[in-house]
C-alpha cells in the first residue's frame, strides 16, 4: 500500500476495503458492511478516490457511534486517493 502523502506512520488496519472508483452512496454502505462483520475495536481503512467520501464516511460512521480515526491522502495512484480510518467502538 502506499505511504501517507504527509509521512505520518501508518496505523495497521486490521481489515481493509479498497472503494476507489466509486461514487456514493457506495463507499459509505461498503463501509458499514464491513463494519458490521468487525468486531469492537477493530481498525477498517477505507480507500477512496471520490472527494464526497471524505466527509459522507465520517459522518455516516459517527452517527453509527464509531470513531473516525483519521484521513491520509496517498501517494502512488493516478488520482488523487486518501485511507480514511474508522474503529469499530460497539458490537
Amino acid at each position: 500500500m502506499p505511504m501517507p502523502e504527509d509521512g505520518t506512520t501508518m496505523m495497521r488496519p486490521d481489515v481493509i476495503i479498497d472503494v476507489t472508483g466509486n461514487a456514493c452512496p457506495v463507499p459509505i454502505m461498503r463501509t458499514l458492511i464491513a463494519l458490521n462483520k468487525m468486531k469492537k475495536g477493530q481498525i477498517l481503512a477505507v480507500i477512496t478516490d471520490h472527494p464526497p467520501s471524505l466527509k459522507s464516511i465520517p459522518e455516516g460512521i459517527g452517527e453509527r457511534g464509531h470513531e473516525h480515526v483519521n484521513t491520509e491522502e496517498l501517494n502512488g495512484y493516478k488520482k488523487p486517493t486518501w485511507r480514511v480510518l474508522v474503529r469499530k467502538l460497539h458490537e
